[in-house]
């Protein structure tokens, strides 16, 4: 009798093996405030118009975007994109708990004297969409910093995350990172935090941050690594001294 030879792993299951192999990486770099990033956004096959300001789609609510570029891959010029979108901003603070409770009692804050403003970062692989299973799978990984010493704070969503260690200080750097895509758009939401006071009634308006460091990351299956450059700016500007960063105006 003939053995009928064992089926080879889906290429579902081996994406699958590959996030969890990432995620586990990922909780021992970036700590939980990282791994809020990979909790959330859904990598969709068709890009939003977040990520594509000139498409021809219909009228949209969504906020226009602030800051976004045209990248190419370092090691194979794969094209890709960006685009940082802001919301106006909000009295109180974002509304989500960690493990030492609501974002007030784990980060000092008051509600009654802070506000906040949201950032939806969204990336779109623009290469060929049956390269997911080879070296070529696309992803990014991004910083995203506020200036030191200015008293924002930049923060992503984790409800198993403590993001001050119960320090007054808010964290001013957040770092995302996509799954592997390939001809796929995936988004993600970012909050900036800032306490008001009387002399500082709206602490985020004219305040710029950075999206930086873009970069694809390796994982259990796809070795390789890359740095995104920056091909061309189509809203907004590089920092300056940082060709491949983006800045970001706030509200």
């Amino acid at each position: 009798m003939r053995t009928r030879p064992r089926p080879r792993p889906s290429a579902q299951r081996r994406r699958l093996a590959a996030v969890a192999g990432a995620l586990a990486g990922t909780a021992l770099i970036g700590g939980c405030g990282f791994m809020n990033a990979l909790a959330h956004p859904a990598a969709v096959p068709a890009p939003s118009a977040l990520s594509d300001p000139g498409s021809a789609a219909g009228p949209s609510t969504a906020p226009a975007p602030v800051a976004a570029a045209d990248l190419v891959a370092s090691s194979n010029g794969r094209p890709a994109s960006v685009a940082v979108a802001v919301s106006p901003p909000h009295p109180g603070v974002p509304p989500f708990s960690t493990q030492n409770g609501p974002l007030t009692d784990d980060c000092h804050l008051s509600a009654d004297a802070a506000e906040y403003e949201t950032l939806t970062v969204g990336f779109t692989d623009r290469g060929p969409a049956d390269t997911k299973e080879d070296d070529e799978a696309p992803n990014l990984r991004a910083d995203v910093t506020a200036p030191a010493g200015s008293g924002i704070g930049v923060v992503v969503e984790d409800s198993d995350g403590i993001y001050c260690q119960g320090a007054a200080a808010m964290p001013t750097q957040t770092t995302l990172q996509t799954q592997d895509l390939a001809g796929e758009h995936q988004a993600f939401t970012v909050y900036v935090v800032a306490p008001t006071g009387p002399t500082t009634p709206d602490p985020l308006r004219g305040a710029t941050l950075q999206l930086r460091d873009l970069r694809r990351n390796p994982d259990d299956i796809n070795h390789r690594s890359w740095t995104w450059n920056i091909q061309r700016v189509t809203t907004g500007s590089a920092c300056p001294g940082e060709a491949d960063s983006l800045c970001v105006p706030l509200r």
